[in-house]
């Protein structure tokens, strides 16, 4: 968007002496740009690039802030009534963004928390933002001041500059990692903003319209995200500059739509009002940083993101590591650049330059994280320049272009090359860049890949990051990979002491079995941040693997305090409660539980254990399956739902869950040993066997699984299955191994003992059998023990059917 006017003064006026030729641009023109179908090409080719380079990161899976923004956040769980998605926690990305959390219920409402669901929404939030700047600089240069010069190459101009925005790497984390959808909604609705003024100038009718259109388009995105505050000065900056000639004229003009699009920053005020303010986030001088230290910073950041809007490499999740500025000189060449750079554009609009509008729009969409108003979680973030970049990607190719056609005198075909040859030129080194930058960008969503897989990017390129250690150590402590979570974990606490890391490394411990110095870092956690929900839940939970469930109870009680609508601390203080006897109590905070998260596994696992202890059995079946159906790698909830099924008595039923049980868990006997039991219950002894004496390989030293399996040996009616010396050696082992003291085993030993014909070993195995059962307290046992003495002393082997 170059000013086609050298005189220096501010009205925008045509080149006379440069009128448009039929063959200027890339293609035979009309009077103001391609033909219709031209157009639709251009449009149909960016958006294939684009669906291109995202068509790979559909499922990439929930990251960082998604956790806690999306998976735990209940508000977006419902549409009904209208404000139940604004609803959302202070502390998460979407606070005070009511369009975005709506968005994000609309996602849930439609597929739940499948995650390509929420990829595909962010894609094509980000292909219509990008359509929509392919048409906003088509237009603008097809305006009156900007026609003669730019009209006939606007259409592949404007498809060039939305090419490479779309395709740039440096957008990837806006679209790819999913709750920065606030930043595609702001930027489409930025967009938008202008866009519609733009139809609005330039219509001969239905003007009204395109203005409201604009305003509205306005007022969702001070719902989206508070960065979108510049977007009426952006506006007025553009009339001034390309349509009205001067800020008086503008506003003279369009005074009433001037106030609608003022009226929208009371929208953007209501928003972060009513979204908790975002204090903990925002302020001058928020976590110790003050506004002019702050300052300072930010022009060393602002250096970086321009060198990555030109050589996106390396890209980065997470900058919590970035140093703030000490002093004037430590930043002294970045913030000299930055000042130049400002004054260049101030210069420019005081004198009518139109490529100093894009230059203000790179400042202005900036400013409100990089100025004085502190960001105290985050210093630098790639994703702040989504919409920048499409300023300084216009700024580039139409001023590029400009500066060439001036030079050479292209567009006329004076001298240098002629115009078909200059454009197929410019089109060649745009698309070899559009190029590169695909690839680039489909690299680095690869990176988004697993949570690993970024997190580890992450730690490598900034491995002095504290909070990317602790994320890094949480996704590996998500895939099982404790010891080296641990690692990370202390890595970070060397760096900066923090509560979320030592609640992290408390996690760690706990899933190691090392409770004592678990519930030692829960402390520590808490003597950083008394009112942290999430530690008191896991500080719980460590009291409940120790038994201590008066405890456990008063830490989730305190975390409901804090956040009543935390599941996880509904789950555990139904689980303390049900240990305590307070089966009512626990009943209703399961039920709690799963009102607010219905997709808790968790919960419904606790749940059905809970009626499994009650021998309330169809209950517990319920919960078990939709613990199972939830995850279907959740061994635990698959075990017992096989425990359930064959304690009714559906041994058929409970096979396939426990053979599921056995694929996930190979190595645990109990796995074998249940499957073993359901195919014996269901008259496959053959196989059961099978699986008993795999069992019995694990777990050698086990009494009882060895007195099970020689049982089988010794009794079973049929004689291909029996077989006396494997029954006699098992039997021996059990009753060694038991001293001689478990009736069942000697029993066993007596039944072994028959089935080899030594039935005076046998009778005296049998009455050392009854007479244990006697003594301890067993009369059936000791019943059952005699009939079977009865049948040894007749010299008769026992059969069990």
């Amino acid at each position: 968007m170059t000013d086609p006017s050298e005189t220096g003064d501010t009205e925008l006026q045509p080149e006379a002496a440069e009128a448009p030729q039929a063959e200027s641009g890339s293609a035979p023109a009309a009077s103001s740009g391609a033909s219709s179908s031209t157009r639709w090409m251009h449009l149909l080719a960016v958006a294939l690039a684009v669906i291109a380079v995202y068509a790979g990161s559909l499922s990439g899976p929930f990251i960082f802030d998604d956790e806690h923004a999306l998976v735990e956040n209940t508000s977006i769980r419902s549409l009904w009534p209208p404000w139940a998605p604004l609803a959302t926690p202070a502390d998460t990305p979407l606070a005070g963004r009511p369009v975005a959390s709506l968005s994000f219920a609309v996602n849930f409402a439609l597929g739940g928390l499948s995650v390509t669901g929420y990829h595909v929404f962010n894609v094509l939030l980000h292909l219509l933002a990008v359509l929509t700047l392919l048409g906003l600089v088509r237009r603008t240069l097809e305006l009156d001041g900007l026609r003669d010069r730019f009209g006939a190459a606007a259409p592949w101009l404007a498809g060039a500059s939305a090419l490479l925005w779309g395709v740039h790497p440096l957008v990837t984390e806006s679209v790819t990692y999913v709750v920065q959808r606030t930043e595609l909604l702001m930027g489409l609705f930025y967009l938008l903003t202008l866009y519609f003024f733009v139809r609005a100038v330039s219509a001969t009718e239905h003007r009204g319209r395109w203005f409201a259109a604009s305003v509205a388009a306005c007022a969702l995105g001070m719902g989206s995200k508070e960065v979108m505050v510049s977007a009426p000065l952006a506006v007025l900056l553009f009339d001034r500059l390309f349509v009205s000639g001067s800020f008086a004229g503008a506003l003279r003009e369009r005074a009433g739509y001037y106030g609608g699009l003022a009226a929208t920053w009371l929208v953007l005020v209501v928003a972060v009002l009513t979204g908790g303010g975002r204090g903990t986030s925002v302020g001058f001088g928020a976590s110790g940083i003050g506004p002019f230290d702050y300052l300072l910073t930010q022009a060393g950041v602002l250096v970086h993101y321009l060198r990555l809007a030109f050589w996106p490499s390396p890209l980065v999740l997470d900058y919590d590591d970035w140093p703030i500025a000490e002093s004037f000189l430590s930043v002294a060449p970045q913030l000299l650049l930055v000042t130049a750079l400002v004054a260049l554009v101030v210069w420019g609009i005081v004198r009518g330059r139109g490529w100093a509008f894009l230059g203000a729009c790179f400042f202005l969409i900036l400013a409100p994280t990089s100025s004085v108003l502190v960001i105290a979680t985050e210093v630098a973030a790639e994703r702040r320049m989504y919409l920048p970049l499409a300023a300084l990607v216009v700024l580039v190719v139409v001023g590029g272009y400009g500066l060439l056609t001036r030079r050479f005198g292209w567009h006329q075909g004076e001298r240098g090359l002629p115009p078909r040859t200059a454009a197929t030129v410019l089109g060649v080194v745009l698309a070899a860049v559009a190029g590169v930058f695909a690839f680039a960008a489909v690299e680095r969503n690869a990176d988004y890949r697993t949570a690993l897989s970024i997190l580890g990017d992450t730690v490598e390129k900034r491995p002095g990051n504290a909070r990317a250690l602790n994320n890094y150590g949480a996704a590996l402590l998500a895939a099982d990979r404790t010891n080296e979570a641990i690692g990370y974990f202390s890595s970070a606490l060397e760096i900066s002491p923090n509560d979320s890391v030592y609640t992290n490394l408390g996690i760690a411990l706990a899933q190691r079995g090392q409770l004592d110095l678990a519930v030692e870092q829960y402390e520590k956690s808490l003597e950083i941040e008394p009112d942290n929900a999430k530690t008191l839940v896991n500080y719980g939970n460590a009291l409940l693997q120790t038994g201590r469930f008066e405890e456990a109870a008063e830490r989730f009680e305190r975390s409901l305090e804090l956040a009543p609508e935390r599941a996880e601390a509904h789950n555990g203080l139904a689980v303390a409660r049900w240990q305590l006897g307070q089966r009512e109590e626990g009943l209703a905070a399961f039920q709690r539980a799963l009102e607010l998260r219905p997709d808790y596994r968790d919960a419904h696992f606790n749940l059905g254990m809970a009626y499994l202890q009650a021998e309330q059995l169809e209950e517990a079946e319920s919960h078990l399956k939709s613990a199972v159906r939830l995850d279907p790698d959740y061994a635990r909830a698959q075990a017992q739902l096989g425990v359930v099924l064959a304690r009714q008595g559906r041994s058929a039923e409970a096979v396939p869950v426990f053979r599921e049980v056995v694929r996930l868990r190979p190595d645990d006997p109990e796995a074998h040993i249940n499957l073993a039991k359901a195919l014996a219950g269901s008259e496959q002894l053959a196989e059961a066997l099978r699986y008993y004496e795999q069992a019995l390989e694990l777990r050698p030293e086990s009494p009882s699984l060895a007195t099970s399996l020689a049982w089988i040996y010794a009794t079973h009616p049929d004689a291909e299955i029996r077989n006396g010396a494997k029954a006699v050696k098992l039997a021996e082992s059990a009753r060694d191994a038991t001293g001689s003291r478990d009736p069942i085993a000697l029993d066993t030993l007596a039944a072994a003992y028959g089935e080899v014909g030594r039935f005076e070993d046998a009778v005296a195995a049998a009455t050392q059998a009854a007479d244990l059962a006697q003594a301890g307290g067993r009369p059936d046992l000791a019943a059952a023990i005699e009939a079977h003495r009865t049948e040894l002393q007749a010299g008769r082997p026992l059969r069990d059917g």
